[in-house]
């Protein structure tokens, strides 16, 4: 499911003051679950920094704002919920990567779909690594995200990704 293709991104209001405090230590009130709408969202004001929160009927994920490559908006991008693999495609790259160049937001691993060797889009392109991702949760009608990356951003080894397996 690609969604919002070229489309502005909705960009969420800072949690109010009186926003409910997380039933789970280290994490925050991001946004009322219904001002989060299906596709790419961009919570700017979030206390860990800016966020992109990617939405499908099934899944919430939250990852860090920017493309690790060149530092692209990702909530500009495209959404895919696809083979079991929730990813966001960099807006910057669309069209100039072969595929586009996607990140996954379970893991934060970038690749390229179009690359016809694992890792290969590390050497041929120079990406800056993988996102950082945030573990997200629903409760009581609001939004929550860890203020800590679950999986830090870093360097991708040049022979992994999520085609490497």
């Amino acid at each position: 499911m690609a969604s919002r293709a070229f489309a502005q991104p909705t960009t969420l209001p800072a949690a109010p003051a009186d926003a409910p405090r997380a039933p789970r230590a280290g994490f925050f009130a991001v946004a009322p679950s219904a001002a989060v709408p299906l596709g790419l969202s961009a919570a700017p004001s979030f206390a860990g920094g800016p966020l992109v929160l990617a939405r499908t009927a099934a899944r919430l994920a939250a990852l860090s704002a920017n493309c690790p490559h060149k530092g692209a908006e990702l909530a500009l991008g495209d959404i895919e919920d696809a083979d079991g693999r929730l990813s966001v495609k960099c807006p910057r790259h669309r069209q100039k990567f072969p595929g586009g160049l996607n990140l996954d937001c379970e893991t934060g691993a970038a690749w390229c779909a179009g690359t016809p060797q694992a890792g290969a889009w590390d050497a041929a392109w120079g990406c800056g690594g993988d996102a950082a991702v945030f573990d997200v949760f629903e409760e009581a009608g609001w939004v929550f995200v860890s203020a800590t990356p679950r999986v830090p951003q870093r360097k991708a080894p040049a022979d992994a990704g999520p085609d490497s397996k």
